[in-house]
């Protein structure tokens, strides 16, 4: 009888979880993987180099060992330097090559190692998004855990295809940043794209791929192929090739060509772009800068709150300053993160940004330039107003004598 009301308690034990860490105790890890691309538009056949970094956020060392890159589709390794040592090993998965350098390093408290890998892009490569995956093993309590990063520093590709034009219905119009981004009001599911291939007879067919799905456009006549995209799929973190729509072509000859057309995003406005009159301000730029080694609420500031009744950041804090990379991936803001971007036509921009120390420049033709407060996030600023002063041009009329 014993035995068998301990089997039901070691039973019942399980399937509650007693006795047992929470899964995410157990998987636990502290090292941070960022890659950047040196381009986000390499050449065919041109040579793209990776940056590969490993940061230990905690405050104490960090062991890590067998760090490896799953290169993208159509390119192949050159060269690699930093703290990589030795000769990789290579091996396929699913037709793409992983390299691997069988090797064990400590990485002291809050310090990040860095690598460089060169690739070469295949002459004849078919185009579109494309990253690499970036993985280390850290030794944690409980032993070596995987540590990745599955979009690894995304590149875009332009393949050679038939020159292109496309439309989209949208209650905001692009943002002619490179790719170009649509900002998306939550709701909204459905778009409706059209696609004109300028040189008709080429496009035998033409599929837009967007959140991994495939959607067919219809042909209607003399080049014009259009159809809708529906649901929209987004992913958060942004995620390149899941979020961004891009359209596969179907040549003569049977070959397939991809283009990017645009990235669409979930638009959250936590800045606002004015003039003094309180008139917003379309097409401002927007340019994020970081101080590295300042923590929020510590030291010489950057608050957590408040912002709307502080003054702009001073120049000593601008001086050192570092704009933040556009190419780094995960990026420390979303989303898709531009830098510099963009107001849409309500002068607002939606702004993510990771924990630590920043501030906003605006630039825009006629105005003098404006800067935000020094800001600590998180959390998420929410329609912070910027204020310019701009010029107002009035115009005369002319009459002649």
């Amino acid at each position: 009888m014993r035995a068998r009301w301990l089997g039901l308690f070691l039973c019942l034990g399980l399937m509650l979880g007693v006795g047992n860490l929470p899964a995410h105790a157990q998987m636990s890890t502290v090292l941070v993987l960022r890659s950047a691309p040196s381009s986000r538009y390499p050449q065919q056949g041109g040579v793209l180099t990776y940056t590969l970094w490993v940061e230990n956020p905690a405050s104490t060392g960090v062991i890590f060992r067998n760090p490896s890159f799953l290169l993208p589709e159509g390119t192949t390794l050159i060269a690699w330097g930093g703290f990589l040592s030795g000769s990789p090993q290579s091996t396929l998965e699913n037709g793409r090559t992983r390299l691997l350098w069988q090797m064990t390093r400590t990485i002291s408290a809050g310090t990040s190692l860095s690598a460089n890998l060169w690739v070469q892009v295949d002459a004849a490569h078919r185009g579109g998004i494309f990253s690499g995956e970036w993985r280390v093993e850290e030794q944690t309590a409980s032993g070596y855990l995987t540590v990745v990063q599955e979009e690894a520093a995304p590149v875009l590709f332009d393949a050679p295809a038939p020159l292109m034009e496309w439309q989209v219905s949208a209650v905001y119009a692009p943002v002619e940043t490179e790719p170009p981004s649509l900002p998306l009001l939550p709701g909204e599911d459905s778009l409706w794209v059209q696609v004109t291939c300028l040189s008709a007879g080429q496009c035998l067919e033409v599929n837009l791929l967007q959140g991994g799905q495939t959607f067919s456009l219809t042909l209607q006549g003399e080049g014009k192929f259009e159809g809708n995209i529906s649901p929209v799929s987004l992913r958060s973190p942004y995620h390149w090739e899941h979020n961004c729509v891009q359209a596969e072509i179907l040549l003569e000859g049977g070959q397939r060509a991809r283009r990017v057309l645009f990235c669409p995003y979930r638009h959250q406005p936590a800045l606002r772009v004015m003039d003094t009159a309180h008139q917003p301000l379309a097409s401002a730029q927007v340019e994020v800068y970081r101080l590295p080694g300042f923590a929020p609420g510590e030291g010489m500031g950057c608050p957590v709150s408040g912002w709307e009744s502080l003054p702009p950041v001073d120049m000593d804090l601008r001086a050192i300053a570092e704009m933040e990379n556009p190419l780094l991936s995960p990026a420390r803001a979303e989303p898709p993160f531009f830098n510099p971007g963009f107001t849409v036509r309500d002068g607002t921009l939606s702004l993510q940004l990771e924990r630590g120390c920043y501030y906003i420049r605006v630039v825009k033709n006629g105005c003098k330039e404006g800067f935000s407060p020094l800001y600590g996030a998180p959390p998420v600023w929410q329609d912070l107003p910027i204020i310019l002063s701009c010029t107002r041009q009035v115009y005369l009329p002319f009459i002649q004598r």
